[in-house]
């Protein structure tokens, strides 16, 4: 079974829905100057801890490994590096990561194509 992370726009922002095997599903959302910090962390292979909320954080930790394995997961409070307060946690393998990145990269402003299939934005 494989977890799977749906990715919404909002306004200024992504939502994230993750669909972790065997646990509840759990919603966060991302402020876009947030998500490319994410993106970022995530290519690069860096710890990161991104505000999602007025009480939640987003941590992206690496495994310290020669794996490239990694933990995303959902803090309330303030973070700490061994996610004593994490209230959903998820494991990455290095393709969950690149997917996630990938997808997420997809999601930015930046990137979207107008509806109308036409390569530059409307003024209209």
């Amino acid at each position: 079974m494989c977890t799977r992370i749906d990715v919404r726009r909002t306004s200024g922002g992504l939502r994230l829905f993750v669909h972790p095997p065997g646990a509840s599903q759990w919603t966060t959302r991302l402020p876009y100057p947030h998500a490319e910090n994410l993106i970022a962390a995530i290519r690069t292979h860096r710890s990161c801890t991104v505000r999602t909320g007025s009480d939640a954080t987003l941590a992206y930790l690496p495994d310290g490994s020669d794996t490239e394995d990694a933990t995303l997961a959902c803090l309330t409070g303030e973070p700490t590096g061994d996610l004593r307060n994490a209230t959903h946690q998820l494991h990455l393998s290095p393709t969950d990561r690149r997917t996630l990145s990938d997808t997420l990269r997809a999601h930015l402003p930046d990137r979207m194509t107008p509806l109308d299939g036409s390569t530059e934005p409307s003024m209209s």
